[in-house]
């Protein structure tokens, strides 16, 4: 019985590594093999034009230290940072409100929670479009509304002024919805038992929202903000189609300096070495949240 036993064991572990170790592969072909051939790029002379004639150079390091002492580069950092920061707190308040209220009111219509996730959707490329319309200086709806009362028309798009919260408020209005699903769905998993007992113990609805709801959401709020925090940082797609990086600067993000240096200046070399160090600032937001999650596993171990 025991030597059955052993044979399933081994039977179950090869067809385990059968069935895992293509996609390792695959995996590392399609991963691992890119980011090493952009480490080796991002340490040479590399452009468009050395490439074709074969005069690449070895420069070490100096296409990270040119990055780190560009002004432009550190001044997408600082739009990238202030702008992740705004969206992510901005969309968990909204999101998580939201949530709360619908919660709290009973059971919302199917078609009442559809039109909340209706932003979130529809594709990126398709809600930056329509508020580009929105926001145009000419014919869009804001500017009319503005019109109606007396207001002459804003520019949203290349004022220095609003070009940086007209995007940002873009980013909110289609990932605030997301926020509000995965808060939404903690909710209705929260046993109502913890609930029950708060209140036999005489503690009113702010105290329940305070010491019961809001400690329950933590964990799932983490990885909702943590998820928020790595796409806002990778922002590229409303940039691109809004402003382009400007007016002045105020919107380039990391993603926008790289794909400007690349397309704009065919350098693949400092291409690569600011992709690298965007990389390793996501590595270093998501880092908390792995170690802990680490430890958690080791310890259930």
């Amino acid at each position: 019985m025991e030597k059955k036993r052993t044979q399933l064991v081994d039977h179950n572990r090869v067809f385990t590594n059968v069935m895992v170790w293509p996609a390792l592969i695959i995996l590392l072909l399609t991963s691992l093999l890119p980011i090493i051939y952009v480490l080796i790029t991002s340490m040479t002379d590399m452009t468009l034009i050395t490439m074709n004639r074969g005069g690449t150079q070895w420069v070490g390091f100096k296409n990270y230290i040119d990055a780190i002492q560009d002004k432009d580069f550190m001044h997408s950092i600082w739009v990238t940072v202030k702008f992740t920061l705004l969206a992510v707190v901005s969309e968990t308040v909204f999101g998580t409100l939201l949530a709360l209220f619908l919660h709290g009111s009973g059971k919302p219509s199917k078609l009442l929670r559809t039109l909340f996730l209706f932003p979130m959707l529809c594709p990126p490329i398709t809600i930056t479009l329509i508020w580009q319309t929105m926001f145009s200086n000419s014919y869009g709806i804001l500017n009319q509304i503005l019109g109606v009362f007396g207001v002459a028309p804003v520019n949203w798009l290349q004022d220095i002024n609003t070009a940086f919260y007209a995007v940002l408020w873009v980013d909110i209005w289609q990932y605030a919805p997301f926020v509000f699903l995965l808060v939404y769905v903690a909710l209705c998993q929260m046993p109502q038992e913890l609930h029950e007992a708060a209140a036999l113990d005489g503690a009113n609805s702010f105290q329940r929202l305070r010491h019961v709801t809001l400690p329950y959401l933590a964990k799932p709020m983490t990885v909702v903000i943590l998820l928020r925090l790595i796409d806002t940082f990778r922002l590229f797609d409303k940039v691109n189609v809004l402003t382009k990086g400007g007016p002045y600067n105020s919107t380039r993000t990391i993603t926008m300096y790289i794909y400007q240096r690349g397309y704009n200046d065919l350098d693949i070399g400092v291409t690569s070495a600011t992709s690298i160090l965007m990389t390793l600032l996501i590595l270093l937001i998501a880092f908390p949240y792995i170690r802990s999650s680490f430890k958690q596993m080791v310890q259930r171990r």
